[in-house]
Protein backbone atom coordinates (compact mmCIF):
# COMPACT_ATOMS: atom_id res chain seq x y z
CA UNK A 1 0.00 0.00 0.00
CA UNK A 2 0.92 3.31 -1.43
CA UNK A 3 1.64 6.14 1.77
CA UNK A 4 -1.58 8.22 -0.07
CA UNK A 5 -3.31 5.22 0.19
CA UNK A 6 -2.52 4.57 3.77
CA UNK A 7 -3.48 8.23 4.22
CA UNK A 8 -6.75 7.99 2.52
CA UNK A 9 -7.33 4.79 4.78
CA UNK A 10 -6.62 6.69 7.76
CA UNK A 11 -9.13 9.72 6.98
CA UNK A 12 -11.90 7.14 6.27
CA UNK A 13 -11.64 5.26 9.32
CA UNK A 14 -10.73 8.04 11.51
CA UNK A 15 -11.99 11.22 10.15
CA UNK A 16 -11.10 14.94 11.66
CA UNK A 17 -13.89 16.90 11.98
CA UNK A 18 -16.49 14.59 11.43
CA UNK A 19 -19.52 15.01 13.38
CA UNK A 20 -22.10 17.56 13.73
CA UNK A 21 -20.27 20.79 14.73
CA UNK A 22 -20.07 22.11 19.00
CA UNK A 23 -19.83 25.50 17.22
CA UNK A 24 -22.84 27.81 15.29
CA UNK A 25 -21.81 27.10 11.43
CA UNK A 26 -22.48 30.21 9.36
CA UNK A 27 -23.84 27.67 6.67
CA UNK A 28 -23.98 24.45 5.52
CA UNK A 29 -24.42 22.72 2.05
CA UNK A 30 -25.53 19.22 1.48
CA UNK A 31 -24.23 17.21 -1.69
CA UNK A 32 -25.23 13.70 -3.26
CA UNK A 33 -23.08 11.43 -5.91
CA UNK A 34 -26.63 10.23 -7.34
CA UNK A 35 -24.62 7.30 -9.33
CA UNK A 36 -23.42 5.72 -5.96
CA UNK A 37 -25.47 7.19 -3.74
CA UNK A 38 -22.74 8.95 -1.11
CA UNK A 39 -23.90 11.69 0.78
CA UNK A 40 -21.99 14.54 2.88
CA UNK A 41 -23.39 17.36 4.64
CA UNK A 42 -20.18 20.44 5.27
CA UNK A 43 -20.81 22.61 7.99
CA UNK A 44 -18.76 25.47 7.50
CA UNK A 45 -18.24 28.66 10.13
CA UNK A 46 -16.66 31.91 8.45
CA UNK A 47 -15.27 35.11 10.65
CA UNK A 48 -13.35 37.74 8.74
CA UNK A 49 -13.90 36.16 5.65
CA UNK A 50 -11.83 33.17 6.35
CA UNK A 51 -12.83 29.59 6.95
CA UNK A 52 -12.54 30.00 10.53
CA UNK A 53 -14.29 25.59 11.09
CA UNK A 54 -14.97 23.00 8.74
CA UNK A 55 -17.41 19.54 10.13
CA UNK A 56 -19.16 17.56 8.21
CA UNK A 57 -21.30 14.33 8.72
CA UNK A 58 -22.52 11.83 5.88
CA UNK A 59 -21.99 8.30 4.31
CA UNK A 60 -20.20 7.14 1.45
CA UNK A 61 -16.92 4.93 0.36
CA UNK A 62 -13.43 5.39 1.73
CA UNK A 63 -12.98 7.97 -1.22
CA UNK A 64 -15.71 10.11 -0.47
CA UNK A 65 -15.23 10.09 3.57
CA UNK A 66 -11.41 10.73 3.30
CA UNK A 67 -11.86 13.55 0.75
CA UNK A 68 -14.02 15.31 3.30
CA UNK A 69 -11.76 14.61 5.68
CA UNK A 70 -8.28 15.82 4.34
CA UNK A 71 -10.67 19.13 2.72
CA UNK A 72 -11.60 19.77 6.40
CA UNK A 73 -8.49 20.06 7.04
CA UNK A 74 -6.70 21.59 3.88
CA UNK A 75 -9.25 24.45 3.48
CA UNK A 76 -9.84 25.52 7.33
CA UNK A 77 -8.29 28.90 7.92
CA UNK A 78 -8.32 29.76 4.12
CA UNK A 79 -9.75 32.79 2.33
CA UNK A 80 -12.94 32.58 1.27
CA UNK A 81 -11.64 33.24 -2.30
CA UNK A 82 -8.59 30.67 -1.81
CA UNK A 83 -11.46 28.46 -1.52
CA UNK A 84 -13.50 29.04 -4.21
CA UNK A 85 -10.37 29.15 -6.49
CA UNK A 86 -9.26 25.54 -5.02
CA UNK A 87 -9.13 22.98 -8.26
CA UNK A 88 -10.44 19.83 -9.04
CA UNK A 89 -6.61 19.11 -9.81
CA UNK A 90 -5.59 20.18 -6.05
CA UNK A 91 -7.68 17.80 -4.78
CA UNK A 92 -6.75 15.37 -6.81
CA UNK A 93 -3.02 15.90 -6.26
CA UNK A 94 -3.58 16.19 -2.57
CA UNK A 95 -4.92 12.64 -2.39
CA UNK A 96 -2.20 11.65 -4.13
CA UNK A 97 -4.00 8.50 -6.21
CA UNK A 98 -5.26 8.02 -9.67
CA UNK A 99 -9.06 7.86 -9.81
CA UNK A 100 -11.74 6.39 -12.34
CA UNK A 101 -14.36 8.70 -13.40
CA UNK A 102 -16.64 7.65 -11.31
CA UNK A 103 -14.19 7.91 -8.48
CA UNK A 104 -13.60 11.13 -8.81
CA UNK A 105 -16.77 11.76 -8.68
CA UNK A 106 -17.28 10.93 -5.16
CA UNK A 107 -14.23 12.79 -4.07
CA UNK A 108 -15.46 15.73 -5.34
CA UNK A 109 -18.77 16.41 -3.87
CA UNK A 110 -17.39 17.54 -0.31
CA UNK A 111 -15.37 20.18 -2.29
CA UNK A 112 -18.75 21.17 -4.15
CA UNK A 113 -20.28 21.34 -0.81
CA UNK A 114 -17.68 23.76 0.99
CA UNK A 115 -17.63 26.08 -2.53
CA UNK A 116 -21.53 26.01 -2.39
CA UNK A 117 -21.66 26.62 1.50
CA UNK A 118 -19.18 29.55 1.22
CA UNK A 119 -20.78 31.26 -1.60
CA UNK A 120 -24.39 31.46 -0.33
CA UNK A 121 -22.26 34.01 2.76
CA UNK A 122 -20.73 35.58 -0.49
CA UNK A 123 -22.34 39.21 -0.59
Amino acid sequence: MTEAQEVILQNYKEPSNFGEPSWSPTSTSKMQNLTCGDEVTMYIQIEDEKVKNIAFTGEGCSISIATASILSQELQNKTLNDVLKYSENELIDLLGIELTTSRRNCALISLEAIKEAVRSNIK
